[in-house]
């Protein structure tokens, strides 16, 4: 590596299948762009070692013995906030995928994705964005709307993570978010709505800013539990 260079991303791969474990490690450590840091086998493990060697990206496994994802996702977001998490996961995906993004991921995959897709969730996530599958926004879905208020801008009955629709939302920030929710990159975002896609992102980030969202992720909660879409 360069002295120019961008340091490596650092990364802590948790997941209880050894085999899993050695494999997520070897996929990491394969790229210019990325190292292991180091490896946790449950959820309990992998609050201590984020805390040990704070990450940039952990990628997280949620069904594990003790201390599962959902919960260590909520510590090790609640602990660091520079830290982020990629959540993987074989089974019930509409209901973990809306646990792990209420918890703080930032990403959500399922296990039989490709190599580079988990690869590009995590450069995705090092760069402050957020990554949902599109195939699994739908999942999401499902889940939210079955929870919804009857009127949008009221606040969900469950609680969650985002605020009640201020009032002061503009018609524009409204089809941005609603642009969001569907799952669309900045790119295809500014072609539908005819803007650069460097306005795309300033509107992105003044809208987490006004909606009190941490990232992407729960910008697309706060948009099916108000009922925007």
């Amino acid at each position: 590596m360069s002295e120019t260079s961008a340091p490596p991303i650092r990364v802590l791969v948790v997941d209880d299948e050894p085999l899993l474990r050695a494999a997520f490690e070897a996929l990491v450590n394969a790229q210019d762009d990325m190292e292991c840091v180091g490896v946790a086998p449950d959820g309990a493990a992998a609050i201590t070692t984020s805390r040990a060697l704070s990450p940039d990206v952990v990628l997280m496994d949620l069904q594990m013995p003790h201390v599962d994802g959902v919960a260590a996702t909520r510590a090790i977001c609640r602990d660091a906030s520079a830290t982020r998490v990629v959540v993987l996961t074989a089974y019930d995906v509409e209901a973990n995928l809306f646990a792990a993004l209420q918890a703080g991921a930032c990403g959500f995959l399922a296990k039989d994705c490709l190599a580079d897709e988990v690869l590009h969730a995590v450069r995705v996530a090092h760069r402050g964005d957020s990554l949902i599958a599109p195939h699994l926004v739908k999942h999401l879905v499902q889940r939210v709307v079955r929870s919804v208020p009857a009127e949008p801008g009221t606040r969900p009955r469950h609680g969650s993570l985002a605020t009640p629709l201020p009032a002061d939302l503009t018609a524009r920030e409204l089809d941005l978010v609603r642009a969001v929710a569907r799952g669309l990159s900045n790119d295809e975002v500014a072609a539908e709505l005819r803007l650069t896609p460097q306005t795309v992102k300033t509107y992105v980030s003044r809208l987490l800013a006004k909606l009190g969202c941490r990232d992407r992720a729960q910008l697309v909660i706060f948009a099916y539990e108000n009922a925007v879409v």
